[in-house]
């Protein structure tokens, strides 16, 4: 799960709901109490007997919570007002450096101690190219032999055509097309070729964590098409000038040193080829079945009926469903009938009895026992309340 899913998705549902300032004003407004959080960090767990609204009246904080104390937390980020169940361990930690929170229990809340604290990792850069000293696109002929240089800065060396030779503090290496070297600051390098060979030299201030250095350092990489597009725009970007031109060339660098990370790490990963192409497949298979539903949300849209859609059985379904949603597809089509319907009536334009039938609702009395199983109310009842 990602670290911003906000509260109003639908992962949220299984903890709590999600209001609008109106459709829970009265039971908001009562008892309010005020917390400012400032915490990156969390020891403790807080466990009410009754229903807990809240919402961020300043900053941008996170809800921490989960059902079992022995259960890693899930997090979202808070938007509007929400509704967490009695019985759920929660609390909240401050995304920007300080949050002020509104947070009504009804009933008196008790701690409960965390055995493994819970941390929040702000997404900060780990590495920073701070400045570009030089770059050099050059075509050499057959037999160019440069006797080396040691300098106090990075420089990468990235093949266009050809092949060059360069030796790292006495090892040689062989850089092919589309193969690119890291040179780390104090290492000496040298440069000579046998046939002609094309190729682009950055150098360039930046800094990096140990371990990521040392991945990069002694050892030819392979440039895929993503890292050969950034090179492609930082060239063409270079033989340009403007304000945001050095914006543009140390970012385009920063880019390629992650992308590069980032693809040595996930070769370097556990998982097996064959799982993250069928999650590949998973993901756009899902995506599809989600519009599909979303195109057809008001009509009466059953399990069979995707399945048939899709060729693809009952049980396999519900597994694409259960495992990258936590819902089935049964309660997703509800979720969202009822999200559309709660909505139409916000907006007044239908009657209730019309709102049913434009969501694919067998019935009106259907449609209004289960909305008020729902939401505690009947879509009429809700109708005045937010009139």
């Amino acid at each position: 799960m990602s670290a911003f899913n906000k509260t109003t998705n639908i992962a949220f549902q299984k903890f709590g709901e999600v209001y609008s300032e109106s459709t829970s004003k009265d039971e908001f407004d009562d008892n309010r109490d005020y917390l400012t959080i400032k915490e990156k960090t969390l020891d403790y767990m807080y466990i009410a007997d009754d229903y807990t609204y809240f919402r961020v009246k300043e900053g941008i904080a996170m809800l921490v919570v989960t059902d079992d104390i022995d259960k890693e937390p899930e997090t979202f980020v808070i938007h509007r007002i929400c509704k967490i169940k009695p019985g759920l361990l929660y609390n909240f930690v401050s995304i920007t450096d300080e949050s002020i929170m509104e947070i009504n229990t009804q009933k008196p809340f008790s701690r409960v101690k965390l055995q493994k604290p819970f941390v929040f990792y702000p997404y900060s850069s780990s590495l920073t190219v701070n400045q570009i000293l030089g770059d050099y696109y050059v075509v050499r002929g057959p037999n160019y032999d440069y006797p080396g240089e040691a300098h106090n800065y990075w420089e990468i060396t990235y093949i266009d055509d050809g092949e060059l030779y360069t030796n790292i503090d006495g090892v040689e290496y062989i850089l092919k097309p589309q193969e690119v070297i890291f040179y780390a600051p104090g290492q000496r390098h040298t440069q000579r070729t046998k046939t002609t060979c094309s190729y682009l030299t950055v150098v360039f201030d930046m800094r990096i964590g140990v371990t990521d250095a040392n991945v990069l350092i002694n050892k030819v990489i392979k440039v895929g098409q993503k890292q050969g597009d950034i090179l492609s725009f930082f060239s063409k970007s270079s033989q340009h000038k403007g304000p945001f031109l050095a914006n543009l060339l140390t970012t385009s660098v920063q880019m390629f040193v992650v992308s590069i990370l980032y693809h040595i790490h996930e070769k370097q990963s556990e998982q097996p080829m064959n799982t993250m192409m069928q999650h590949k497949y998973q993901s756009k298979l899902l995506g599809e079945i989600l519009l599909y539903i979303q195109e057809n949300i008001y009509n009466v849209i059953t399990v069979e009926d995707i399945c048939m859609k899709f060729s693809m059985s009952r049980s396999s379904l519900q597994a694409l469903f259960n495992d990258n949603l936590d819902v089935s597809p049964k309660q997703y089509i509800s979720e969202l009938k009822f999200s559309k319907a709660k909505q139409m009536i916000k907006e007044s334009t239908y009657s209730i009895s019309e709102i049913s039938r434009i969501c694919g609702f067998s019935s009106i009395h259907y449609f209004s026992r289960k909305f008020k199983e729902k939401y505690g109310v009947t879509p009429t009842s809700y109708a005045k309340s937010i009139g």
